[in-house]
């Protein structure tokens, strides 16, 4: 019985990415490296394709992956006519569908669930939803800076003006979380949600990404870890340290009015472009 005729395996148990690289650097031969990936898939899947759907959903951030890769492994041991290909994308294809009809019915759950303090969720008012963003004025108050960015010519607003650390929020992420995520992204600089204050709250009528409007929550900060450097170079040109009492007037209106009060010691609300 030649290599490529006798089963690779007698009894196998499990084989994960590790085993298979370790049996490809064994064997150059096309068609036995096939089927022994098909095999290994063949254990992912499972005989129904049950487990396999299990597993998908289990693991819904790495679907994707999971899925191209399963698609290359069955393009080559079909393309190399390895017995069995056939019959297990057949089962491939019936445990994605069944994962597929297994987050339709999550998501139909999630929304129509009820509780006994929360009502049945409607349908969100997508065409009415304002903007929601974030941003930080980190305030040295020892030496009286704060820590400011340029926009480069290539930002999408507001090019070569001064600006706080902004960002948008993600879906069902805290605004809190949102600062210390955009601060980090932008100026490399750390803080703890619980350390922020609220300075100054901005509601604008209209924004270049937000045709409904905006709602800016700015945090003041006054414990950080780092030191201030320029993480995306494509937005902006600059990320510094800027004197209190220097500070940029070409800076971005809303921004600079929050930062302004803030100085002075003031809380408060600022309105932008409503009539």
């Amino acid at each position: 019985m030649t290599a490529e005729a006798s089963p690779l395996r007698t009894s196998p148990v499990r084989s994960d990415d590790s085993e298979l690289r370790r049996f490809t650097w064994l064997t150059t031969a096309p068609t036995v490296r096939a089927r022994y990936r098909l095999e290994c898939l063949d254990l992912r899947v499972g005989r129904t394709g049950r487990g396999f759907a299990r597993t998908l959903a289990a693991r819904p951030t790495r679907t994707r992956k999971a899925v191209t890769s399963i698609r290359s492994t069955l393009a080559v041991c079909q393309r190399s006519k390895v017995p069995g290909a056939a019959d297990l994308a057949r089962r491939v294809r019936e445990a994605l569908t069944q994962h597929a009809r297994q987050r339709v019915r999550r998501r139909e759950h999630i929304v129509t669930e009820q509780t006994d303090d929360q009502p049945k969720a409607l349908k969100p008012a997508l065409e009415s939803m304002t903007l929601l963003v974030a941003a930080v004025i980190v305030h040295d108050k020892a030496t009286n800076r704060v820590v400011l960015l340029q926009r480069s010519e290539n930002a999408k607003f507001a090019q070569g003006l001064w600006d706080l650390p902004v960002g948008k929020s993600e879906p069902g992420e805290p605004i809190t979380q949102t600062a210390v995520r955009e601060l980090y992204e932008e100026t490399g600089l750390t803080v703890k949600p619980e350390s922020l204050k609220v300075a100054h709250i901005i509601h604008g009528a209209w924004g270049v990404e937000a045709p409904n409007g905006f709602l800016t929550v700015v945090f003041a900060a006054h414990e950080w870890t780092g030191e201030p450097e320029n993480r995306e170079p494509r937005k902006h040109s600059r990320v510094c340290w800027v004197d209190a009492d220097a500070i940029p007037e070409a800076f971005v209106d809303t921004t600079a009015s929050a930062l302004t009060r803030y100085l002075d010691g003031g809380q408060g609300v600022s309105l932008n472009g409503w009539r």
